[in-house]
């Protein structure tokens, strides 16, 4: 559980002897980065889609996060039902999420059954949640775009996906050269910069969020 995981994280820095002064979510963190870097139009929500590892969280935004909701399987699922379908091996799976994920291709067909199922719960979380939204939240209110953050947010052909089952743009949020960079440090892969923007929106929280500060 994400309770777990919180003590778990509180119990290191304990025997580290250091203080922790924060604890965010994903989804709050990446909402941080979206509000400071996506040109968002007021009234105008968007749907931020965090596939991580374990699991894939959900938020809607508009000015600050409204809605939260989780979808308990992540880019490892996605990566363990290719190999399972193509009966290879976990890393060479994970080679082919990220370089040829559900776009065009000769392997396609059998892709996109085995990820389907988890993608399914994806749409269906997401429309779930921008309902609730649009008739308790905010009424009236129009989602325009998804966008996807995260470290599986490099499968080619997912915001495609996205887009034909919701009927909402999608694209991954890349706010790199416009806004961000690394200096002097060499810069990572394409396909990994979108694992960065949450690490950039917790350094985004506010001092008055911070404990001690």
């Amino acid at each position: 559980t994400q309770k777990e995981i919180v003590d778990s994280y509180v119990a290191v820095c304990d025997l580290l002897g250091l203080d922790l002064a924060l604890v965010q979510t994903n989804i709050r963190a990446d909402a941080q980065l979206c509000i400071m870097y996506e040109n968002m139009i007021k009234g105008s929500p968007y749907v931020i889609v965090d596939v991580g590892g374990d699991s894939i969280d959900i938020g809607i935004l508009d000015e600050t996060l409204r809605v939260t909701g989780t979808v308990d399987e992540g880019g490892n699922s996605l990566t363990d039902a290719i190999a399972r379908v193509l009966h290879i091996t976990h890393d060479k799976a994970h080679k082919i999420k990220i370089t040829k994920g559900i776009a065009a291709g000769a392997q396609q067909a059998k892709i996109k059954s085995a990820v389907d199922p988890i993608l399914d719960k994806v749409v269906v979380e997401i429309q779930r949640m921008i309902k609730f939204y649009e008739e308790r939240v905010h009424e009236g209110a129009e989602v325009s775009q998804i966008l996807i953050v995260g470290g599986g947010a490099n499968m080619p052909g997912l915001g495609d996906y996205l887009t034909n089952a919701t009927h909402i743009a999608t694209r991954v949020s890349s706010p790199w050269g416009k806004y961000l960079e690394f200096g002097h440090i060499e810069p990572p892969e394409n396909a990994d910069l979108p694992r960065f923007l949450t690490c950039i929106g917790l350094a985004l929280a506010k001092d008055e969020d911070i404990a001690g500060l």
